[in-house]
């Protein structure tokens, strides 16, 4: 008997909140047991039997439960029809969240099977779902279907280069449908996105080289559509399709393979190109069996894996000698570009303090990631640890080494968990209320409205991968009215870009549902609810004014101010400065993100003090 491995981890707000301590049910095809139970037992839920329920521990993951799976050879042979993965669905229903359902996700025998459940809180204007339920149906692999691939362009002709540097995109917009069809846009990391698509399109169980090579011909196939603008320059409003006709197969809210996304991990920054030339290869390639191109065919890279061949022999024998894999270290983040080397045990420097930091403050919403202290810039035995157990989590090659795959996700988790705190921290930015403004707001317009508007939208972003994060600058530009078309097209609302008191209405509603089901927990200091600037004046500023002064003690480039207790300008220079020198956004406000910096650092700064005396 053969078994494959399958574990869930549930989250919300982009990954960064965990949801542990619920419960998750599996049902196998067959209610197969092969988890040392003599027969399997079933639970009832909703009026569906399922055979397994797994409970999520403080990081939202479930254990790993074997899964009965077929035969791993007929995975490997080009001429089987059979299905070559077994399948389950999966149901969980978390309070104050929408249950989800996922069916047919698949596990192949000897491999682990993930499935991430971002979860989505309870809202009475959402319309897409089935009886309650969000459903995500993942459909067969890719090999296992016949399409006829319609490129509209060729490795040979593609659009002239747009953008002249090749950089790893820190999302993706991806179209649910063929170019022209009525579908919704989805924003995903890169890295997930690269991850989704070989998952759907080849089998994990194919050999490591040949795996490489489909990835390596997947990334630069897609960075070539980023890279020239294929679809934007046509008029559409997005990266790439799901379609495998034009694209790649992307199946939304679907499982990935662990060897797959380690390996993405891997080679997410590299990329074909054709000797002479900076553009990403457009690497087309179909299965080599029931259809054929002029690009890689899959059966053969298979074949060719098996033969010993490398990834690049392989990419050769498909696209020419003339080519060659580029990486490249520009990648799109709001946060420290990687140093170009990993960090390791017993590095120092502004790097490694870096990431000591991000730990620390991703470690409040994962705490079985250890807190260790933020001001060091010395990479110990404690911070190893932690990022030992942050690579665990989040399913990297865990080697306690911060390569450019961990560096990268561990600035995704952080910019998750610093968005989402901002928008605590603001609280009320200035009179977001129930009562809609009382004319059409659309395009043009500018104003502390428009900036409440950004706001809740960018709010939403965190939770409907559907539309778009916006800057809060108060002017409704492109950007803003792309996005609340794309919070219209998720809602059912008509489609305009102007925002009718009616649809402020169902934003508010929208806004207020996520503000009511989602606490953040960053930790246990007492924030005083909204935002100290300019202006303000009381014992909090006192206390931040205290704090701060003994901060600059250990950092002069922050100023030393007077505890009066009034946020002046002076005030403001120095949390500026803070910012700026402990890598936040630099606004002169204390949200809540910054307060809970300034207690911690300073906390750190008294305790060290007080134990070297």
């Amino acid at each position: 008997m053969f078994s494959g491995l399958l574990k869930i981890k549930l989250a919300t707000a982009s990954g960064a909140v965990p949801l542990g301590e619920n419960y998750v049910y599996v049902k196998t095809d067959g209610f197969e047991s092969v988890n040392n139970h003599d027969f399997a037992p079933t639970y009832n839920v909703s009026g569906v039997n399922y055979n397994y329920r797994l409970l999520t521990d403080s990081s939202g993951i479930t254990d790993a439960i074997k899964i009965e799976s077929p035969d791993p050879a007929l995975s490997k042979d080009r001429l089987s029809n059979a299905v070559p993965y077994a399948i389950s669905d999966i149901y969980v229903n978390v309070p104050n969240y929408f249950p989800v359902i996922v069916n047919k996700i698949q596990t192949y025998a000897g491999e682990t099977s993930v499935l991430t459940i971002n979860l989505v809180p309870v809202s009475s204007d959402f319309p897409n779902t089935v009886n309650g339920n969000i459903v995500y149906n993942v459909t067969p692999n890719a090999l296992l279907t016949k399409t006829e691939k319609q490129y509209e362009s060729s490795p040979e002709s593609a659009s002239p280069d747009v953008l002249k540097t090749v950089k790893i995109p820190e999302t993706i917009s991806v179209h649910l449908g063929a170019p022209n069809e009525n579908a919704e846009n989805v924003y995903v990391s890169f890295t997930d996105y690269i991850k989704n698509v070989a998952s759907s399109e080849i089998y994990p169980t194919w050999p490591d080289e040949t795996l490489k090579a489909n990835i390596l011909a997947i990334i630069s196939l897609t960075l070539n559509r980023i890279y020239t603008e294929w679809y934007p320059s046509q008029g559409y409003d997005f990266d790439i399709t799901a379609s495998t006709q034009y694209d790649h197969s992307f199946v939304y809210g679907r499982n990935i393979f662990e060897n797959i996304s380690m390996l993405v991990d891997e080679l997410f920054n590299s990329y074909i190109v054709r000797t002479g030339s900076a553009n990403p290869l457009f690497a087309s390639y179909c299965d080599g069996l029931r259809t054929i191109c002029p690009g890689l065919q899959q059966w053969g890279s298979e074949a060719l894996g098996n033969e010993g061949f490398s990834a690049e022999s392989i990419l050769k024998r498909y696209y020419g000698d003339d080519i060659q894999i580029k990486m490249t270290d520009e990648i799109a983040s709001d946060t420290k570009s990687y140093p170009g080397e990993p960090l390791k045990f017993g590095d120092t420097g502004s790097d490694v303090e870096t990431i000591r930091r991000q730990l620390y403050i991703i470690s409040f919403n994962y705490p079985v990631i250890p807190r260790i202290n933020p001001l060091l810039s010395l990479y110990d035995s404690a911070a190893e640890t932690a990022v030992r157990i942050f690579q665990e989590i989040f399913g990297l090659d865990v080697t306690g080494v911060v390569d450019l795959a961990t560096w990268y996700k561990i600035s995704y988790v952080y910019s998750s968990v610093s968005k989402l705190s901002e928008l605590y921290g603001d609280g009320d930015p200035g009179g977001i209320s129930v009562n809609p403004p009382d004319t059409t707001i659309k395009r043009g317009d500018r104003g502390n409205t428009i900036r409440l508007l950004q706001y809740m939208l960018t709010y939403i972003s965190l939770f409907y991968p559907s539309v778009m994060p916006l800057e809060t600058d108060g002017f409704f530009g492109q950007f803003t009215e792309e996005a609340v078309k794309e919070f219209q097209g998720t809602f059912s609302l008509e489609i305009t870009g102007v925002v009718t008191p009616d649809d402020w209405d169902v934003i508010y509603s929208v806004y207020n549902s996520i503000l009511e089901t989602v606490t953040p927990d960053l930790n246990d200091q007492n924030y005083p609810g909204s935002p100290l600037s300019v202006g303000d004046s009381g014992d909090n500023v006192s206390l931040m004014q205290i704090y701060l002064g003994k901060i600059s003690a250990v950092y002069p480039e922050i100023p030393d101010i007077d505890a009066d207790g009034i946020f002046g300008l002076r005030t403001k220079e120095a949390v500026e400065a803070f910012q700026r020198r402990f890598n936040l956004k630099v606004t002169g406000t204390i949200d809540l993100l910054t307060w809970e910096e300034i207690v911690e650092i300073y906390n750190f700064i008294t305790r060290t003090t007080e134990e070297t005396e």
